[in-house]
């Protein structure tokens, strides 16, 4: 009788088993091995990692209601002296300081409390009619400037012929919503630039205009006396 064949079936190559004879070396000689660092943890990942960050510091948390400690001052430095103290104003500069509160308004005009310059005496002459205008200027319809250019003229004629009185006659400004500005723009001429031709000047009697007129009385020319 034949021998028996092996039914068994054959065996399987093991995966392993090309690994046999490998040996896996062993690190080099005095070669340490480091192992990886532990992943770093930020220091405000949780209120109380922040808190306790903040103590390692010295910074002591304020709570509510508290108020931070005062800073204390510095010390004086050795050596260095405070400024003297300023002294007190003087008058003068109390008074330029106070000039300097002052605003100006100046005005073409008069001031309402000026009065004319005339003596009684020749004005009552006037009124008597023992003193009369010589000669007559009508100012009538004129501008300021024309005004006092043409009282300049006739004054300076009054006086080459010798005249001693004269009138001129501005208006009273009935029409105007500013007053009289003609009579008073005339009125300040004659105190403080006609000094060469006027010696006296007021406002005129009713019969001569009243207040829409002024009378003017002369100096003499020069050289002839009054």
């Amino acid at each position: 009788m034949a021998g028996k064949r092996d039914k068994s079936p054959a065996s399987s190559p093991s995966p392993f088993s090309v690994l046999k004879g490998l040996a896996v070396s062993p690190p080099p000689a005095g070669k340490k091995v480091v192992p990886p660092p532990a992943p770093r943890r930020d220091v405000d990942d949780t209120p109380a990692d922040f808190a306790s960050a903040m103590a390692d510091l010295g910074v002591k948390p304020i709570t509510p209601g508290s108020t931070a400690p005062p800073v204390p001052a510095a010390d004086p430095v050795p050596g260095l002296l405070a400024p003297p103290p300023l002294p007190p104003p003087t008058e003068e500069e109390l008074f330029l300081s106070a000039l300097n509160g002052i605003t100006a308004v100046f005005r073409d005009e008069l001031p309402a409390e000026v009065e004319p310059q005339a003596s009684p005496r020749r004005m009552k002459l006037v009124r008597q009619g023992k003193l009369f205008p010589e000669a007559t200027l009508d100012l009538h319809g004129l501008t300021r400037d024309e005004a006092r250019l043409r009282t300049r003229h006739f004054l300076d004629n009054s006086v080459h012929h010798g005249f001693k009185t004269v009138l001129l006659i501005t208006g009273r400004g009935l029409r105007s919503p500013e007053g009289p500005v003609l009579r008073d723009e005339l009125e300040r001429y004659l105190s403080h630039d006609a000094a060469a031709w006027v010696a006296e000047w007021g406002r005129a009697p009713g019969n001569l205009g009243g207040e829409g007129a002024l009378v003017v009385f002369l100096k003499g020319r020069k050289g002839g006396g009054e």
